[in-house]
């Protein structure tokens, strides 16, 4: 495949190579460009693709697209219906498909800290700023009660917490039991890869 012009301006640039790339996507992706237009920096650590004038067309091209086919909206929404309930069936996030959802939940623990960043993004958004709590020296559980000096909880409430800190079995917790096996499957797959290039160095007499 050639490789445009545009690419090499680009990558000269950002001191980079062109050869290893192939798909056009992927290669403003690299370089932090929007994917659209290719000259502003997109919100890459954002996990966005596109610069804010192009993603606000986007969303205007999609919304009108959708409001001019209904019959696609519902058939899309079936099918996001359809697959939620089939991986919620097979114990699964209902957002990645590929971890197993946290016990009584319906995600894994990864997509469910996603999606509470996003949340509190949202209603910080949606809501103006508001005094910080226990600015006024008042306890922030039971705003009943002066704060510890140093703490922002009452005595009482801070009691309340420490004992039910203690009564918890953090080593059980759903959360902390599906990150260590996270973290074991790769931990196991390096160790295959660190085996096969061993094997692979011996062979070429390195």
């Amino acid at each position: 495949m050639e490789i445009p012009q545009s690419y090499h301006s680009a990558a000269t640039e950002n001191g980079m190579k062109t050869t290893d790339f192939t798909n056009d996507y992927y290669f403003w992706r690299k370089l932090s460009r929007c994917v659209k237009c290719h000259t502003k920096d997109a919100f890459t650590m954002n996990g966005r693709c596109m610069c804010a004038e192009c993603a606000d067309k986007a969303n205007a091209y999609y919304r009108e697209y959708w409001r001019k086919h209904p019959e696609l909206s519902e058939k899309r929404r079936l099918h996001r219906k359809e697959r939620r309930e089939r991986l919620n069936a097979e114990g699964l996030c209902v957002a990645c498909g590929k971890r197993n959802a946290v016990p009584g939940k319906t995600n894994c623990s990864v997509c469910a800290a996603k999606q509470n960043r996003k949340n509190r993004r949202f209603y910080a958004k949606c809501h103006p700023a508001k005094p910080e709590r226990g600015a006024d020296g008042m306890c922030t559980t039971c705003r009943k009660s002066p704060a510890l000096e140093g703490y922002k909880l009452c005595a009482e409430c801070y009691r309340k917490i420490v004992e039910r800190s203690r009564s918890i079995n953090h080593d059980a917790h759903p959360w902390r039991l599906d990150d260590s096996k996270m973290y074991e499957e790769k931990r196991t797959a390096r160790k295959q890869w660190q085996s096969i290039s061993f094997k692979r160095t011996e062979a070429n007499g390195g």
